[in-house]
């Protein structure tokens, strides 16, 4: 068992899926400024139901916004 089927009840490809996803959107939107966040949400609301999207995609946002004020 790995870590990432303790932390969440989808399998861990998915998982690592999303992962790589919001590493991308997260680039995309330092490229371009935005848009990263609504891809994020679209690629979401796949693989989870609609009352857990917004909340999931936000325990992203402190992490951002940290990283922009430690460079």
């Amino acid at each position: 068992m790995t870590l990432l089927d303790l932390l969440s009840p989808l399998s861990a490809g998915i998982n690592l899926l999303l992962i790589l996803i919001s590493v991308f959107t997260s680039a995309f939107t330092a490229a371009v400024g935005v848009g990263g966040g609504l891809l994020l949400i679209m690629a979401l609301a796949q693989v989870m139901p609609a009352a857990a999207l917004i909340p999931v995609q936000g325990l992203g946002g402190p992490r951002e916004c940290y990283s922009c004020y430690t460079r």
